[in-house]
């Protein structure tokens, strides 16, 4: 017997199970309807917006990915996260994590440098500049 005709991929969506006879969206090795593209978090719909893997493959926003993994500053208590693509940085002092621009004398907000008499000066659990830590420590 021969047969004759034409064949028709037919792809399945990993979410539902049913045919795509439109738009394929493929992202992780992985087929879907656009709609159904969603972070396994907050549902949201992930068609043509940024998302990450978690350690076990789950597809996340940036959003959900940043309150489950990102450091929280412990002067300010937000997250620190990269802002418009921008290569962020932590500074970790007395094991707490804190944002660049928060790490400064917890008295008169200077910011902490590397230069001489201008670092850290750790107190009671405080970031002191030199001129609060020597007050601190006299009292």
């Amino acid at each position: 017997k021969s047969f004759h005709g034409t064949a028709k991929a037919v792809v399945s969506t990993q979410s539902t199970g049913e045919h795509i006879k439109e738009r394929i969206l493929r992202a992780v090795d992985k087929q879907y309807h656009p709609e159904c593209f969603k972070c396994t978090d907050c549902g949201n719909c992930l068609d043509g917006v940024p998302f990450t893997l978690d350690a076990e493959n789950n597809v996340l926003c940036v959003q959900c990915y940043n309150k489950k993994f990102a450091y929280t500053c412990k002067a300010c208590n937000e997250l620190i996260v990269s802002e418009d693509g921008a290569e962020t940085y932590r500074i970790i002092a007395m094991d707490k994590d804190f944002h660049v621009a928060c790490y400064k004398c917890e008295v008169c907000d200077t910011k902490f440098t590397n230069d001489e008499g201008k670092g850290c000066y750790p107190h009671d659990d405080r970031l002191l500049c030199h001129t609060h830590y020597k007050e601190a420590v006299a009292q």
